[in-house]
Protein backbone atom coordinates (compact mmCIF):
# COMPACT_ATOMS: atom_id res chain seq x y z
CA UNK A 1 0.00 0.00 0.00
CA UNK A 2 1.30 3.55 -0.81
CA UNK A 3 0.60 7.08 -0.43
CA UNK A 4 -0.14 8.38 -3.94
CA UNK A 5 2.51 10.26 -6.41
CA UNK A 6 2.49 12.26 -9.72
CA UNK A 7 4.88 9.99 -10.85
CA UNK A 8 2.13 6.77 -10.03
CA UNK A 9 0.04 8.00 -12.69
CA UNK A 10 2.48 7.49 -15.47
CA UNK A 11 2.74 3.89 -14.37
CA UNK A 12 -0.71 3.79 -14.62
CA UNK A 13 -1.09 5.69 -18.41
CA UNK A 14 1.44 3.19 -19.39
CA UNK A 15 0.03 0.42 -21.85
CA UNK A 16 -0.70 -2.63 -20.03
CA UNK A 17 -2.11 -5.95 -20.81
CA UNK A 18 -6.19 -6.34 -20.92
CA UNK A 19 -8.35 -6.50 -19.10
CA UNK A 20 -7.14 -3.27 -16.92
CA UNK A 21 -9.02 -3.60 -13.56
CA UNK A 22 -9.31 -0.01 -11.16
CA UNK A 23 -10.95 -0.72 -8.07
CA UNK A 24 -12.04 2.60 -5.80
CA UNK A 25 -13.60 2.02 -2.27
CA UNK A 26 -14.12 4.17 0.53
CA UNK A 27 -12.45 3.12 3.70
CA UNK A 28 -11.88 4.20 7.72
CA UNK A 29 -9.20 4.56 9.81
CA UNK A 30 -11.18 3.82 12.84
CA UNK A 31 -13.95 1.23 14.12
CA UNK A 32 -16.76 0.20 13.41
CA UNK A 33 -16.31 1.29 9.94
CA UNK A 34 -13.03 -0.54 9.61
CA UNK A 35 -14.72 -3.41 10.18
CA UNK A 36 -17.03 -3.29 7.18
CA UNK A 37 -13.84 -2.29 5.06
CA UNK A 38 -12.86 -6.15 3.69
CA UNK A 39 -16.85 -6.93 3.79
CA UNK A 40 -17.34 -4.32 1.04
CA UNK A 41 -14.53 -5.18 -0.61
CA UNK A 42 -15.43 -8.53 -1.19
CA UNK A 43 -18.94 -7.77 -2.63
CA UNK A 44 -17.04 -5.79 -4.98
CA UNK A 45 -15.12 -8.58 -6.10
CA UNK A 46 -18.26 -10.31 -6.68
CA UNK A 47 -19.32 -7.81 -9.04
CA UNK A 48 -16.01 -8.14 -10.85
CA UNK A 49 -16.50 -11.32 -11.11
CA UNK A 50 -19.70 -11.13 -13.07
CA UNK A 51 -18.11 -8.45 -15.21
CA UNK A 52 -14.84 -10.66 -16.24
CA UNK A 53 -17.23 -13.56 -16.78
CA UNK A 54 -18.67 -11.56 -19.20
CA UNK A 55 -16.00 -11.51 -21.51
CA UNK A 56 -13.59 -14.07 -20.28
CA UNK A 57 -13.45 -17.59 -19.19
CA UNK A 58 -13.39 -19.16 -15.70
CA UNK A 59 -9.64 -20.28 -15.42
CA UNK A 60 -9.06 -16.51 -16.78
CA UNK A 61 -11.21 -14.72 -14.45
CA UNK A 62 -10.00 -17.08 -11.80
CA UNK A 63 -6.78 -15.55 -12.68
CA UNK A 64 -7.51 -12.05 -12.80
CA UNK A 65 -9.47 -12.70 -9.58
CA UNK A 66 -6.27 -13.34 -7.30
CA UNK A 67 -4.58 -11.11 -6.35
CA UNK A 68 -7.61 -9.43 -5.19
CA UNK A 69 -8.74 -11.98 -3.11
CA UNK A 70 -5.30 -12.20 -1.51
CA UNK A 71 -5.41 -8.61 -0.48
CA UNK A 72 -8.90 -9.71 0.56
CA UNK A 73 -7.25 -11.96 3.69
CA UNK A 74 -4.60 -9.89 4.21
CA UNK A 75 -5.50 -8.73 7.49
CA UNK A 76 -3.11 -6.49 8.41
CA UNK A 77 -3.40 -4.21 5.15
CA UNK A 78 -7.22 -3.67 6.54
CA UNK A 79 -6.20 -2.07 9.64
CA UNK A 80 -3.76 0.51 7.85
CA UNK A 81 -6.31 2.06 6.08
CA UNK A 82 -7.37 5.67 5.49
CA UNK A 83 -10.45 7.90 4.10
CA UNK A 84 -10.36 5.67 0.37
CA UNK A 85 -8.07 2.83 -1.44
CA UNK A 86 -7.42 2.35 -5.10
CA UNK A 87 -6.19 -0.79 -7.03
CA UNK A 88 -5.46 -1.72 -10.05
CA UNK A 89 -4.53 -4.59 -11.47
CA UNK A 90 -3.50 -6.22 -15.08
CA UNK A 91 -2.17 -9.43 -16.17
CA UNK A 92 1.18 -7.65 -15.55
CA UNK A 93 0.73 -5.21 -12.82
CA UNK A 94 -0.69 -5.04 -9.45
CA UNK A 95 -0.84 -2.03 -7.12
CA UNK A 96 -2.76 -0.39 -4.25
CA UNK A 97 -2.87 3.34 -3.22
CA UNK A 98 -4.10 4.90 0.02
CA UNK A 99 -5.71 7.95 -0.44
CA UNK A 100 -6.90 10.55 2.43
CA UNK A 101 -9.93 11.80 0.94
CA UNK A 102 -13.25 10.14 1.17
CA UNK A 103 -14.30 8.65 -2.64
CA UNK A 104 -16.76 7.19 -4.16
CA UNK A 105 -16.85 3.11 -4.73
CA UNK A 106 -16.16 2.14 -8.32
CA UNK A 107 -15.29 -0.91 -10.22
CA UNK A 108 -13.93 -0.22 -13.42
CA UNK A 109 -13.20 -3.06 -16.61
CA UNK A 110 -11.50 -1.66 -19.66
CA UNK A 111 -8.28 -1.60 -21.91
CA UNK A 112 -7.00 1.41 -19.49
CA UNK A 113 -6.25 2.43 -16.22
CA UNK A 114 -9.36 4.79 -14.61
CA UNK A 115 -7.17 7.23 -13.05
CA UNK A 116 -9.24 10.51 -13.08
CA UNK A 117 -9.88 10.33 -9.16
CA UNK A 118 -6.25 10.19 -8.77
CA UNK A 119 -5.52 13.08 -10.88
CA UNK A 120 -8.24 15.28 -8.99
CA UNK A 121 -6.79 14.50 -5.55
CA UNK A 122 -3.25 15.38 -6.93
CA UNK A 123 -4.69 18.64 -8.30
CA UNK A 124 -6.55 19.72 -5.37
CA UNK A 125 -4.81 22.74 -3.04
CA UNK A 126 -5.15 21.18 0.51
CA UNK A 127 -2.30 18.92 0.52
CA UNK A 128 0.34 19.17 2.83
CA UNK A 129 2.83 17.56 4.62
CA UNK A 130 3.91 17.74 8.80
CA UNK A 131 7.23 17.46 10.05
CA UNK A 132 7.22 15.96 13.74
CA UNK A 133 10.37 16.25 15.25
CA UNK A 134 11.80 16.30 19.05
CA UNK A 135 15.60 15.73 20.36
CA UNK A 136 15.49 11.97 19.25
CA UNK A 137 13.25 10.40 16.31
CA UNK A 138 11.25 12.36 13.32
CA UNK A 139 8.33 11.39 11.66
CA UNK A 140 7.16 12.66 8.64
CA UNK A 141 3.44 12.79 7.52
CA UNK A 142 1.03 13.67 4.40
CA UNK A 143 -2.53 14.48 3.96
CA UNK A 144 -5.07 17.30 3.68
CA UNK A 145 -8.54 18.10 5.35
CA UNK A 146 -9.78 14.78 5.83
CA UNK A 147 -6.66 13.32 7.30
CA UNK A 148 -2.93 12.56 7.78
CA UNK A 149 -1.23 9.41 6.91
CA UNK A 150 2.66 8.68 7.66
CA UNK A 151 5.06 9.11 4.78
CA UNK A 152 7.67 5.97 4.49
CA UNK A 153 11.18 8.44 5.25
CA UNK A 154 13.28 7.89 2.44
CA UNK A 155 16.42 5.47 2.86
CA UNK A 156 18.82 8.20 2.52
CA UNK A 157 17.02 10.43 5.43
CA UNK A 158 18.01 10.14 9.11
CA UNK A 159 15.57 8.82 11.26
CA UNK A 160 16.69 9.60 14.51
CA UNK A 161 20.12 11.86 16.22
CA UNK A 162 22.44 9.11 16.32
CA UNK A 163 21.63 8.50 12.55
CA UNK A 164 21.72 11.86 11.63
CA UNK A 165 24.94 12.81 14.10
CA UNK A 166 26.90 9.76 12.67
CA UNK A 167 26.03 10.29 9.35
CA UNK A 168 27.25 14.64 9.75
CA UNK A 169 30.49 13.28 11.19
CA UNK A 170 31.20 10.64 8.57
CA UNK A 171 30.78 13.66 6.25
CA UNK A 172 33.18 16.12 8.28
CA UNK A 173 35.33 13.40 7.90
CA UNK A 174 35.60 13.24 4.27
CA UNK A 175 35.51 16.90 3.65
CA UNK A 176 38.38 17.29 6.02
CA UNK A 177 40.08 14.29 4.04
CA UNK A 178 39.32 16.01 0.60
CA UNK A 179 40.99 19.24 1.79
CA UNK A 180 43.79 18.23 3.53
CA UNK A 181 44.48 16.16 0.01
CA UNK A 182 44.82 19.80 -1.46
CA UNK A 183 46.27 21.52 0.66
CA UNK A 184 43.10 23.10 2.69
CA UNK A 185 43.05 24.02 6.55
CA UNK A 186 41.36 20.77 7.62
CA UNK A 187 39.75 21.00 10.92
CA UNK A 188 39.36 24.69 10.74
CA UNK A 189 37.10 24.64 7.32
CA UNK A 190 35.09 22.10 9.23
CA UNK A 191 34.52 24.58 12.27
CA UNK A 192 33.80 26.85 9.85
CA UNK A 193 30.77 25.20 7.65
CA UNK A 194 29.09 24.36 11.20
CA UNK A 195 29.39 27.41 12.54
CA UNK A 196 30.02 26.20 15.74
CA UNK A 197 31.48 28.81 18.23
CA UNK A 198 32.61 27.98 21.79
CA UNK A 199 29.49 30.36 23.57
CA UNK A 200 27.45 26.97 22.38
CA UNK A 201 27.43 23.62 24.79
CA UNK A 202 28.18 20.24 23.53
CA UNK A 203 24.54 19.70 23.84
CA UNK A 204 23.43 22.43 21.80
CA UNK A 205 25.92 21.69 18.83
CA UNK A 206 24.60 18.16 19.01
CA UNK A 207 20.77 19.59 18.50
CA UNK A 208 21.74 21.93 15.91
CA UNK A 209 23.73 18.98 14.17
CA UNK A 210 20.57 16.59 14.04
CA UNK A 211 18.38 19.80 13.12
CA UNK A 212 20.28 20.33 10.42
CA UNK A 213 20.59 17.26 8.68
CA UNK A 214 16.74 16.70 9.53
CA UNK A 215 16.24 19.60 7.35
CA UNK A 216 18.25 19.56 4.35
CA UNK A 217 17.30 15.39 4.28
CA UNK A 218 13.22 15.98 4.31
CA UNK A 219 13.74 19.47 1.78
CA UNK A 220 15.97 16.88 -0.51
CA UNK A 221 13.97 13.91 -0.89
CA UNK A 222 10.69 15.00 0.58
CA UNK A 223 9.83 18.53 -0.11
CA UNK A 224 11.71 19.14 -3.79
CA UNK A 225 9.79 15.88 -5.52
CA UNK A 226 6.41 16.35 -4.21
CA UNK A 227 6.25 20.52 -3.73
CA UNK A 228 3.59 20.35 -0.97
CA UNK A 229 3.87 23.20 1.76
CA UNK A 230 5.42 21.56 4.95
CA UNK A 231 4.18 22.14 8.41
CA UNK A 232 6.75 21.88 11.61
CA UNK A 233 5.71 20.31 14.85
CA UNK A 234 7.72 20.44 17.30
CA UNK A 235 8.05 21.24 21.31
CA UNK A 236 7.67 26.16 21.45
CA UNK A 237 11.59 25.14 22.45
CA UNK A 238 13.02 23.56 19.31
CA UNK A 239 11.45 25.63 16.82
CA UNK A 240 13.53 28.82 16.31
CA UNK A 241 16.53 27.14 16.72
CA UNK A 242 15.36 24.45 13.27
CA UNK A 243 14.12 27.48 11.47
CA UNK A 244 17.99 29.00 12.30
CA UNK A 245 19.47 25.84 10.04
CA UNK A 246 16.31 25.58 7.93
CA UNK A 247 16.81 26.34 4.30
CA UNK A 248 14.02 24.36 2.52
CA UNK A 249 11.75 27.19 0.61
CA UNK A 250 8.76 24.96 1.37
CA UNK A 251 8.75 25.17 5.31
CA UNK A 252 5.77 27.25 6.47
CA UNK A 253 6.23 30.21 8.86
CA UNK A 254 2.93 28.78 10.46
CA UNK A 255 3.67 26.04 13.04
CA UNK A 256 2.05 23.32 15.83
CA UNK A 257 3.61 24.08 19.14
CA UNK A 258 3.45 20.75 20.64
CA UNK A 259 5.15 17.28 21.47
CA UNK A 260 4.09 15.29 18.29
CA UNK A 261 4.58 12.12 19.66
CA UNK A 262 2.22 12.69 22.59
CA UNK A 263 -0.76 13.04 20.61
CA UNK A 264 -2.68 10.51 18.11
CA UNK A 265 -2.17 11.25 14.90
CA UNK A 266 -6.06 11.78 14.82
CA UNK A 267 -5.52 15.18 16.65
CA UNK A 268 -2.34 15.80 14.67
CA UNK A 269 -4.59 15.99 11.72
CA UNK A 270 -7.17 18.26 13.16
CA UNK A 271 -4.14 20.94 14.75
CA UNK A 272 -2.61 20.72 10.94
CA UNK A 273 -5.72 21.94 8.91
CA UNK A 274 -6.38 24.59 11.61
CA UNK A 275 -3.24 26.05 11.01
CA UNK A 276 -3.43 25.06 6.88
CA UNK A 277 -6.85 26.01 6.42
CA UNK A 278 -6.42 29.75 6.11
CA UNK A 279 -3.90 29.87 3.76
CA UNK A 280 -5.80 27.31 1.54
CA UNK A 281 -9.11 29.59 1.74
CA UNK A 282 -6.97 32.58 0.96
CA UNK A 283 -5.12 30.21 -1.96
CA UNK A 284 -8.78 29.71 -3.63
CA UNK A 285 -9.42 33.41 -3.17
CA UNK A 286 -6.66 34.49 -5.34
CA UNK A 287 -7.47 32.19 -8.01
CA UNK A 288 -11.00 33.51 -7.74
CA UNK A 289 -9.63 36.77 -8.29
CA UNK A 290 -7.23 35.89 -11.04
CA UNK A 291 -9.70 34.17 -12.74
CA UNK A 292 -11.66 37.22 -12.73
CA UNK A 293 -9.48 39.76 -13.67
CA UNK A 294 -8.46 37.60 -16.57
CA UNK A 295 -12.01 36.97 -17.87
CA UNK A 296 -12.39 40.92 -17.35
CA UNK A 297 -9.78 41.33 -20.04
CA UNK A 298 -11.02 38.73 -22.06
CA UNK A 299 -8.44 36.06 -21.43
CA UNK A 300 -10.36 33.33 -19.50
CA UNK A 301 -14.27 32.21 -19.83
CA UNK A 302 -16.53 29.01 -18.52
CA UNK A 303 -17.64 28.88 -21.67
CA UNK A 304 -17.33 25.10 -22.83
CA UNK A 305 -17.15 25.90 -26.71
CA UNK A 306 -14.30 28.86 -26.11
CA UNK A 307 -12.06 27.01 -23.58
CA UNK A 308 -12.04 23.95 -26.11
CA UNK A 309 -10.74 26.00 -28.97
CA UNK A 310 -8.46 27.56 -26.12
CA UNK A 311 -7.06 24.06 -25.20
CA UNK A 312 -6.36 23.54 -29.23
CA UNK A 313 -4.37 26.23 -29.26
CA UNK A 314 -2.43 25.28 -25.81
CA UNK A 315 -3.33 28.49 -24.50
CA UNK A 316 -4.93 27.90 -21.02
CA UNK A 317 -2.74 28.73 -18.74
CA UNK A 318 -5.05 27.11 -15.61
CA UNK A 319 -7.99 25.09 -15.62
CA UNK A 320 -9.84 25.28 -13.04
CA UNK A 321 -12.11 22.55 -12.37
CA UNK A 322 -14.92 21.97 -9.88
CA UNK A 323 -14.46 18.65 -7.35
CA UNK A 324 -17.19 15.81 -8.21
CA UNK A 325 -18.59 17.38 -11.46
CA UNK A 326 -18.83 15.36 -15.17
CA UNK A 327 -19.86 16.33 -18.17
CA UNK A 328 -20.66 13.88 -20.76
CA UNK A 329 -19.16 14.53 -23.88
CA UNK A 330 -16.03 14.19 -25.90
CA UNK A 331 -13.29 15.98 -27.66
CA UNK A 332 -14.10 15.48 -31.40
CA UNK A 333 -11.39 17.39 -33.12
CA UNK A 334 -8.37 18.12 -30.87
CA UNK A 335 -6.58 19.97 -33.29
CA UNK A 336 -9.80 22.65 -33.29
CA UNK A 337 -11.03 22.10 -30.21
CA UNK A 338 -14.41 20.86 -31.27
CA UNK A 339 -16.52 19.35 -28.81
CA UNK A 340 -19.72 17.50 -28.79
CA UNK A 341 -21.60 17.08 -25.37
CA UNK A 342 -24.26 14.00 -24.61
CA UNK A 343 -25.37 11.91 -21.56
CA UNK A 344 -22.57 10.95 -19.68
CA UNK A 345 -24.09 7.07 -18.89
CA UNK A 346 -24.14 6.86 -22.61
CA UNK A 347 -21.04 3.86 -22.94
CA UNK A 348 -19.76 5.88 -26.52
CA UNK A 349 -19.28 9.23 -24.13
CA UNK A 350 -16.99 9.69 -21.50
CA UNK A 351 -16.40 12.62 -19.27
CA UNK A 352 -15.55 15.68 -21.09
CA UNK A 353 -13.72 17.56 -17.96
CA UNK A 354 -11.57 14.47 -17.70
CA UNK A 355 -10.53 14.48 -21.45
CA UNK A 356 -10.16 18.46 -21.78
CA UNK A 357 -8.03 18.50 -18.31
CA UNK A 358 -5.63 15.93 -19.91
CA UNK A 359 -5.65 17.95 -23.12
CA UNK A 360 -4.12 20.71 -20.96
CA UNK A 361 -2.23 19.40 -18.88
CA UNK A 362 -0.07 17.45 -21.74
CA UNK A 363 0.43 21.02 -23.42
CA UNK A 364 1.58 22.56 -20.61
CA UNK A 365 -1.15 23.91 -18.29
CA UNK A 366 -2.02 23.19 -14.53
CA UNK A 367 -5.32 21.89 -13.71
CA UNK A 368 -6.55 22.54 -9.94
CA UNK A 369 -9.31 21.08 -8.51
CA UNK A 370 -11.96 24.01 -6.89
CA UNK A 371 -14.43 23.23 -4.44
CA UNK A 372 -17.62 23.25 -6.24
CA UNK A 373 -19.34 26.16 -4.51
CA UNK A 374 -16.23 28.47 -4.94
CA UNK A 375 -16.61 28.05 -8.72
CA UNK A 376 -17.23 31.44 -11.12
CA UNK A 377 -21.55 30.62 -11.54
CA UNK A 378 -21.19 27.51 -9.94
CA UNK A 379 -19.79 26.33 -13.58
CA UNK A 380 -17.97 22.77 -13.88
CA UNK A 381 -14.87 24.38 -15.33
CA UNK A 382 -13.16 27.86 -15.99
CA UNK A 383 -9.89 28.96 -17.71
CA UNK A 384 -7.88 31.43 -17.48
CA UNK A 385 -5.31 31.72 -20.46
CA UNK A 386 -1.79 32.49 -21.55
CA UNK A 387 -3.04 35.61 -22.82
CA UNK A 388 -6.63 36.84 -24.56
CA UNK A 389 -7.31 35.25 -27.51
Amino acid sequence: MEILRKEMLEDLKAEHTAPCISLYLPTHKTSPGRLKDPINYKNLLKQLEQSLRQKYSVDETKSFLKPFEELADNEDFWIHTTEGLAVFSSPDFFKTIVLQMPIKEQLIVSDSFFTKPLRNYLQTKDRFQVLAINLFEIRLFEGNRHSLSEVALHPSVAKDMEEALLDDELEDRNKRLTVASYGGVGIGSVAMRHGHGHKKDKSEKYIERFFRVVSEDIELYHSKPTGLPLLLAALPEHHHLFREVNKNPLLMKEKIEIDPFGVPVEKLSEMAWKVIEPNYLSTIENLMAEFEEANGKGAGSINLEEIGKAMALGQIHKLLVANDTTIGGKVEDKTTGTLKTGDIEDPEVGDLTDEIAEIVMDKGGEVIVIPKEKMPNQAGLAAIYRYKL
